[in-house]
């Protein structure tokens, strides 16, 4: 699930980017970095459980972040294609963005609190 938040907001900041908005897009990176810690944070408790020391799990991260970030990309150009639109219209992604942009709410819903 961090995974596909960070993917989410690297995909936006890279909009936003593109479109001079530098601000937005610092914005949208740092919240992209916020869920890739808390993914490694996840990653290590999940090894520390199955009794495997963590090796490079941080590249491990960015690996499957990557892999989600393309799918994301993927979207993203289709539905501009579509509509001219990147992300409005498309309600699925509109429902993550707003999930993903809530990182603290995101984190006890993910933890079950």
């Amino acid at each position: 699930m961090y995974n596909r938040c960070a993917a989410l907001q690297l995909n936006v900041s890279a909009l936003l980017a593109r479109k001079g908005q530098a601000k937005g897009a610092s914005d949208f990176e740092a919240l992209a970095q916020h869920y890739m810690v808390l993914s490694e944070a996840n990653e290590r408790e999940t090894d520390k459980k199955r009794g495997l020391k963590s090796k490079d799990t941080m590249k491990t991260v960015h690996r499957n972040v990557g892999v989600v970030s393309e799918v994301y990309s993927q979207r993203l150009k289709d539905n501009f294609s579509k509509r001219g639109e990147y992300i409005v219209g498309d309600a699925q992604l509109e429902s993550e963005l707003a999930e993903c942009n809530l990182p603290d709410d995101f984190k006890k819903r993910a933890m079950g609190n």
